[in-house]
């Protein structure tokens, strides 16, 4: 079985973090959640999920993070898409188990 990406496991730590605490979390929170000391591996990753629509987040404004409904159904399966189409919205490309 192939290791989860570090998008996969940043979009499983902002769910769970999320529901652990009822609000979004920080990038630090994020970085300790997966065992990163880096947060720019972090925010890499979240650039990622930002251009995939798997997450939402206000520009400039602390614990917006939030999962969208790709997102979830991303946790749901396991599977990151590699992009995202902006023409019709539908995720192609997936890597995964």
């Amino acid at each position: 079985m192939r290791q989860p990406t570090l998008q996969l496991k940043v979009l499983r730590a902002i769910s769970s973090l999320s529901l652990r605490y009822g609000y979004p979390p920080t990038l630090q929170e994020i970085a300790i959640e997966i065992g990163f000391l880096s947060k720019t591996s972090i925010t890499k990753a979240i650039a990622g999920l930002l251009e995939k629509r798997l997450v939402n987040s206000k520009k400039g404004a602390a614990r917006t993070l939030l999962v969208t409904l790709a997102g979830n159904l991303a946790l749901a399966s396991g599977v990151v898409p590699i992009r995202h189409n902006p023409d019709n919205g539908e995720q192609m490309d997936s890597v995964g188990p």
